[in-house]
């Protein structure tokens, strides 16, 4: 059982079908657009991690990792996926990154925060594809959510 973010529930997909239902409950006509935590900048990186109990690290410090500047890492911290003055990264992929090279204070934590942001990664991609592809026939939280 996964206790993250206020649910506990088997795994990260049952506790966002579950928030999705409860919302589609109280709001019947609402329409999930997008989840979070996917995308990220690096202040709601280090804000997210720290209170996840995953890592205390300053902006600079993620900043240099994001910049990989850093002299002991299996591989290079991953790419943003948005390239502005502010680049957002994929929350599931760095937080992999910090398990991968060992930089995490709390390992049970970190795999917590992992599941939820794969989970929610997964439903933005199924999200997405949803309004894409309408007229396919979804068993998902996507449909779910759109329905």
């Amino acid at each position: 059982t996964t206790n993250c973010a206020l649910r506990t529930a088997g795994s990260a997909e049952s506790a966002i079908r579950s928030a999705v239902k409860d919302v589609k409950r109280a709001i019947p006509g609402a329409r999930l657009i997008t989840a979070a935590p996917d995308l990220v900048n690096l202040s709601d990186m280090v804000r997210l991690l720290d209170q996840a109990g995953v890592i205390t690290l300053s902006r600079q410090g993620m900043r240099k990792y994001a910049l990989n500047q850093l002299k002991k890492s299996h591989r290079t911290f991953p790419p943003s996926q948005v390239f502005a003055e502010s680049p957002l990264w994929h929350l599931d992929d760095v937080v992999s990154w910090l398990i991968d090279n060992e930089k995490v204070e709390h390992l049970e934590n970190a795999r917590c925060l992992l599941d939820v942001a794969r989970g929610v990664r997964e439903l933005n991609a199924s999200l997405e594809y949803a309004r894409l592809a309408p007229t396919h026939k979804y068993d998902s939280v996507a449909a779910l959510a759109l329905g």
